[in-house]
């Protein structure tokens, strides 16, 4: 009995000893097949598919708890003594061309076609407009003769931001080539302390022996410039706290003369001229047109004297008013409690603030140009156009489509085949002008 149990035992082990290898090797060859079935799967779909990601990142409630929006009151002296019946509480002209969009823009290739229906006026001079709020609210001026009227281009240099190089000349001359050469004239803002070395660059001495009296640098004091502002009040506090210039100066120089600002990293591609019936800042991405802050700040068109920038100015002159910034902490959700220059927050900010203010107390605020028109490499891939500084072929009907190309500050970077062609473009215009 022993012996037959003996013998069971030993049978019973060389059968699963056996069974071992076969259930391994199953085991193997199932799971070599579910990896050759995903492989051939996840290469149909990026055969077949293409996958655009836009994703964002948000801090959990309970690490920071959302902050309640305070809508603070209007400013005094800017659209708080204006009557209903005031052109900028419905809209201060008449409408030469309108880009407000009735459908989404960041879907396929809508935007660019809207953007090529807006066209400059049949006729070469503009409409008069009516009467406003305020003496001399038009970008369009009388010169020292009294006889043309001429619409400012402003941007701004420093020697902290970059070097001048061919980059910024091929944005002056994109302004030269593409503006109306009889009513638009170009202000290079700089600091005192940058002038000689403009003066000196070989880039600015073409563009002026090109232009002539189109194109001048101006030289600005903050001090001075602040003068018949909002700010008048607070040119200590200005000096003490490291104002940011050039946000400040964009509200300033528009304030003081009107027109279009544009940062110094745009290359033009068409007249502008259609867009000037009404005020505006550019819009930065496509994606913001589902949340977000819309505004970019690279490109802003206001008025001479403009109660938006009036309003803007005043709302900094509170928070560094000297008596505020040492009692009263601001209602402002956007802003630090403390008034401290330093953590004043100008630009895109600033600009949401007011035009949410505004919209609250049943005043038209300006309007959103539309992504693609100054700024056509923000979106999604299928719909945008190449970086300006990447070999990569793009659609020359698209880029003519729109009114500006946006590059972002990428000053170190070799042109691309965008860059290229926007500059040979214009210095083709330039030579046949």
């Amino acid at each position: 009995m022993l012996f037959l149990s003996s013998s069971n035992t030993t049978s019973s082990t060389l059968i699963s000893t056996a069974l071992r290898p076969n259930q391994r090797r199953r085991i193997y060859t199932l799971a070599k097949w579910i990896l050759i079935g995903a492989a051939t799967i996840l290469a149909t779909f990026i055969l077949v598919c293409r996958v655009d990601v836009h994703f964002r990142v948000y801090v959990r409630e309970w690490v920071a708890p959302p902050v309640q929006l305070v809508i603070e009151p209007l400013s005094d002296g800017c659209f708080a003594n204006l009557s209903l019946h005031n052109p900028y509480h419905q809209g201060r002209y008449r409408r030469v061309a309108h880009f407000v969009p009735g459908v989404p823009l960041w879907e396929d290739q809508t935007c660019y076609d809207f953007a090529n229906l807006v066209r400059p006026p049949p006729s070469p001079s503009p409409s008069p407009a009516p009467s406003s709020a305020r003496d001399g609210n038009k970008d369009q001026i009388n010169d020292d003769n009294g006889q043309r009227k001429t619409i400012f281009f402003h941007t701004y240099w420093s020697r902290n931001l970059t070097v001048i190089t061919d980059k910024q000349l091929a944005t002056w001359q994109s302004f030269a080539a593409t503006q109306n050469a009889n009513q638009t004239h170009l202000m290079v803002w700089i600091s005192p302390d940058d002038e000689a070395t403009l003066l000196a660059s070989s880039a600015w001495r073409t563009a002026t022996k090109q232009f002539g009296s189109r194109l001048q640098h101006q030289t600005f004091d903050v001090s001075t410039l602040i003068q018949n502002t909002p700010l008048a009040a607070v040119v200590e506090p200005i000096h003490n706290r490291r104002v940011g210039h050039e946000d400040l100066l964009k509200l300033l120089a528009l304030y003081h003369y009107g027109g279009v600002w544009f940062d110094l990293d745009t290359l033009f591609v068409r007249d502008l001229s259609p867009l000037l019936s009404e005020e505006w800042i550019s819009q930065g991405s496509c994606y913001t047109s589902l949340e977000g802050n819309p505004f970019d700040g690279a490109l802003l068109h206001f008025h001479r004297g403009s109660p938006y920038v009036c309003e803007m100015l005043a709302t900094v002159a509170n928070e560094l008013h000297p008596s505020r910034s040492r009692t009263e902490p601001t209602s402002e959700s956007y802003w630090s409690a403390s008034s401290s220059l330093s953590k004043v927050k100008l630009g895109p900010t600033l600009y949401y603030r007011i035009y949410r203010r505004l919209l609250h107390h049943g005043i038209k605020p300006w309007l959103v140009v539309p992504w693609c028109f100054t700024d056509p490499s923000q979106c999604r891939k299928s719909n945008s156009l190449p970086n300006a500084f990447s070999e990569s072929e793009f659609s020359e009907r698209r880029l003519s489509q729109v009114f500006a190309y946006h590059w972002h500050q990428q000053w170190d970077a070799i042109p691309g085949s965008v860059f290229r062609y926007i500059q040979a473009k214009n210095e083709n215009a330039l030579l046949l002008s």
